[in-house]
């Protein structure tokens, strides 16, 4: 009919303890390597503050950049705004010129 009862406790009182040191020393083993492994792992990938520092020296010296393209395109299109020099202007100049007037010339208009 099978094993006898006694016989199945005994074995059961004696695997199982053996079973769980066994467990228990894998348990061991395994979580001291992984905390070594991660211990490894926080050393590499730790930030490191001068790493820190150049990169938020970076991100201002972006954001200055472009705050000064920006303030500089603004000024750029004042000073086009400026020197816009109207096309009939222009011309009346390069007549003034081709007749033989100079810049700053006093004229006598009769």
């Amino acid at each position: 009919m099978g094993i006898n009862w006694s016989i199945q406790t005994s074995l059961l009182c004696i695997t199982c303890p053996i079973i769980l040191v066994v467990f228990m020393f894998y348990l061991a083993i395994y979580k001291s390597t992984f905390r070594e492994i991660y211990a490894e792992v926080d050393k590499i990938y730790k930030p490191i503050p001068e790493i820190e520092d150049q990169r938020e020296q970076q991100k201002f010296q972006e954001e200055n950049f472009q705050y000064e393209n920006k303030e500089f395109s603004e000024n750029n299109q004042q000073l086009q705004q400026q020197l816009y020099i109207d096309p009939i202007q222009n011309e009346l100049h390069k007549n003034f010129l081709d007749n033989g007037y100079e810049i700053g010339q006093k004229v006598d208009v009769a």
